[in-house]
């Protein structure tokens, strides 16, 4: 709880209970998942497939 300084305040002033007040604060950090995505090698063609990743979710090998 935060108080008033006393020695702020005049002679009569009275304590009137409490306000309250939210303080909103930006909290930054990582949130890892881990996606399983299907993997094809197809020998004919030396190349590996990747199961296709929604758009909003960035950082992943291009997909199929």
């Amino acid at each position: 709880m935060a108080k008033v300084k006393q020695e702020k305040l005049s002679a009569d002033a009275q304590c009137k209970g409490l306000v309250e007040v939210v303080v909103q604060d930006i909290l930054l950090k990582a949130n890892n998942v881990r996606f399983g995505k299907e993997k094809y090698y197809p020998a004919s063609l030396d190349v590996s497939f990747y199961a296709y990743l929604h758009d909003r979710i960035t950082g992943a090998a291009p997909g199929f």
